[in-house]
């Protein structure tokens, strides 16, 4: 937790507003981090909106998180054994059209995440699904930029640069 949290804090002082962690145990630093700079952090693989609370606010700093769908895993497993359509000895990826990951859009987050933005991630989500949009996305980072512009999210999907760095402009609420 603690490489994590000066990590980030690094990042927050170089003026990121967001900062989306995929680092297990060292995410916790990036969420001590994000309280202490009053800024967000997005989880990873489940709903970590209650490991981003601030006991002193009762406020969380994580905005969202990235879920990996191993409930949608699990069933669709046991369903194959069930069925006699076990896939033993293949590699089954679960993606966006499988339902295998998402993002977590609730009551705790509505509010903060305008409806423009969120219509404009459903859209990039079914570009992915179409196959519209391809690629090594886990080898992105994002980069958020602000945008005043309340009726356009202007979330864009700009191809990485030499430095593996993705730039995605999204309006806050």
């Amino acid at each position: 937790a603690d490489t994590g949290r000066a990590l980030a804090r690094g990042m927050f002082e170089q003026g990121a507003d967001i900062i989306y962690h995929a680092a297990g145990p060292t995410g916790h630093g990036v969420f001590r981090a994000a309280q202490e700079a009053g800024r967000w952090a997005i989880g990873v693989d489940r709903d970590q909106w209650d490991e981003g609370l601030d006991a002193a606010t009762g406020k969380s700093v994580v905005l969202t998180s990235m879920l990996k769908r191993v409930d949608r895993a699990g069933e669709d497993l046991v369903a194959a054994c069930l069925e006699d359509r076990f896939p033993g000895g293949r590699i089954v990826e679960l993606g966006l059209k499988e339902d295998g990951v998402g993002y977590v859009y609730d009551d705790h987050n509505r509010s903060l995440i305008p409806d423009a933005v969120v219509r404009r991630v459903e859209e990039i989500r079914r570009d992915v699904i179409a196959g519209k949009i391809t690629g090594d996305m886990g080898a992105f980072m994002g980069r958020v930029k602000p945008n005043k512009d309340q009726n356009d999210p202007g979330i864009e999907l700009t191809p990485p640069s030499n430095s593996g760095t993705m730039t995605a402009t999204i309006t806050p609420k």
